[in-house]
């Protein structure tokens, strides 16, 4: 088990030797160098599994670093096939076996005397080497497609900030056909706004009601820039409501912008959403958000959400937001913003490469998703 440095000694400086503490430190069955420190309490070598102990306890990864552990993490050296017991023990994970051993009233941790006199079964070092090998191979697809994954979402942060006007009135990158400059515009004259509610979660239903109800920390969390309301979980507002009150709130329409108008983290405010997908449902705006319409007649669907999602524009979000611990951005400071929009053709351009980027990222979240239950799934056929 580790046993934690004091904190003085803990630095920044890489030629330290690496400290793990917890589950921050693991990451896809790897070791992320985080902190350093220069002293050496419980040592940990290459080649070592590193096993969560605190909450959550069970979390794993392989250990490439000549390291101290703290008291959250605890290090095995196995006697085994090294790779076989990394996924033994994900196995285990996976049947929540450490729940067995949890204590604490604050939080989960499991002691060394519950980890050396686990029981577990093993095949002869061969059928080792066979199984590790092929859980290595689902691993390493599983890795590959999440750098594709990563490059794509690289690959429309770009596009995001070249295809929209930052400082000149036409943008970085542009479609060949266009040459026109960008009309500028305050996002009083593009947009209505609308009354939204202040309902708490505890005033939502997940699994029944009439009418949906977005709530800001589903738009920081949740729910991606597009919001397809027909794919997306929605709660609804419990039943147990007043119509009267419920009925004064604007219904939302198929290309309204939600804004989040507070966040705890300065790097969210103004988070914003699309909605489409609309037809028969009734959704309304919850509590800290901003219901905006497009009042111009020359709009692109999708346009405004990928607008919103340009960096110059929620750069001057961030400087209208104020509050301490909550930051907040009131409808009045959005109003004064200024915008700058193509005509609708070079609109639907924009949104239509954006979009098809999106559909590519998001099959090939599916395709991750497949293969991360395929695993789970062999994981539990293949011990005992």
């Amino acid at each position: 088990m580790g046993q934690s440095p004091s904190s003085s000694n803990y630095s920044n400086n890489s030629d330290e030797t690496v400290l793990i503490q917890g589950n921050q430190d693991l990451q896809n069955g790897y070791i992320i160098p985080r902190i350093y420190t220069s002293q050496i309490t419980k040592l940990s070598k290459p080649g070592d599994i590193i096993l969560t102990v605190r909450a959550p306890v069970g979390d794993i990864a392989i250990n490439e670093y000549t390291s101290c552990i703290g008291r959250g993490v605890c290090s095995i050296t196995p006697k085994e096939d090294k790779k076989f017991i990394y996924y033994y023990l994900q196995f285990l994970n996976n049947k929540n076996i450490w729940n067995k051993y949890s204590q604490g009233s604050t939080f989960e941790s499991v002691n060394s005397k519950d980890i050396k006199n686990l029981k577990i079964n093993i095949p002869t070092l061969n059928e080792q080497k066979y199984i590790s090998e092929f859980f290595s191979l689902i691993d390493q697809k599983i890795s590959f497609m999440e750098i594709k994954r990563q490059k794509m979402d690289e690959v429309k942060n770009i596009f995001l900030q070249k295809l929209f006007c930052n400082k000149q009135n036409v943008p970085e990158l542009r479609f060949p056909e266009f040459e026109e400059e960008w009309e500028e515009i305050l996002i009083k004259d593009k947009f209505d706004f609308f009354s939204t509610n202040s309902l708490s979660r505890a005033k939502l239903d997940k699994e029944k009601g009439e009418i949906g109800n977005i709530h800001y920390g589903d738009i920081h969390t949740k729910f991606p820039s597009i919001v397809n309301v027909k794919k997306e979980e929605i709660p609804f507002i419990s039943e147990e409501i007043d119509d009267e009150k419920i009925n004064k709130y604007e219904p939302c329409q198929n290309g309204d912008l939600l804004i989040a108008d507070a966040s705890e983290d300065y790097a969210d405010i103004g988070k914003t959403i699309e909605l489409q997908g609309i037809t028969d449902e009734k959704i309304v705006g919850g509590l800290h958000t901003l219901l905006l319409r497009d009042k111009t007649i020359e709009v692109s669907p999708l346009f405004n959400g990928y607008l919103f999602q340009n960096e110059k524009l929620k750069k001057q979000i961030k400087i209208k937001a104020n509050g301490i611990s909550v930051l907040g951005i009131s409808k009045k400071e959005l109003q004064k913003i200024t915008i700058k929009i193509p005509s609708k053709e070079e609109q639907n351009k924009i949104s239509d490469l954006l979009f098809s980027v999106d559909q590519r990222i998001s099959s090939m979240e599916n395709e991750i998703e497949y293969n991360i239950n395929f695993k789970q799934s062999i994981l539990t056929k293949m011990f005992c």
